[in-house]
């Protein structure tokens, strides 16, 4: 596996995506493990981890993060990513509130009581 510079091309990045690619196809075949693709009946998971199947994948996961960044440019990257972590910390705040909001339960209730009566037992 080749190494990249600090300083990367879209072209490069590319081309170490299609190595890294290559190779984990590589080392899930000898390994016996099916490869997981985007069809309904795909693997949810790889099945079997050996050291270099881990470290072919992170390293694959890495070069694509590194053009993800690198086509959208420094300044949009920076805000998409700002964008995201706002966007996750907001819903984990709104899960937060909604737990917190107080559910009146039905001690009592039979399946043969009626609604209205029901309805009074809730609003006393």
């Amino acid at each position: 596996m080749s190494s990249l510079s600090l300083k990367p091309t879209l072209s490069e990045l590319g081309a170490r995506i299609k190595e890294l690619s290559e190779e984990l196809e590589r080392l899930l075949k000898e390994n016996d493990v099916e490869a997981p693709t985007l069809a309904a009946d795909s693997p949810a998971n790889i099945s079997k981890f050996t050291p270099d199947i881990f470290t072919t994948k992170q390293l694959l996961q890495d070069t694509m993060n590194d053009l993800s960044i690198i086509s959208q440019g420094p300044s949009e990257s920076v805000f998409n990513y700002a964008h995201n972590v706002r966007l996750l910390h907001l819903l984990s705040l709104c899960t937060h509130s909604l737990n917190q909001i107080p559910i009146p339960r039905l001690q009592d209730e039979r399946p043969t009581d009626s609604y209205k009566g029901a309805s009074r037992r809730c609003s006393s």
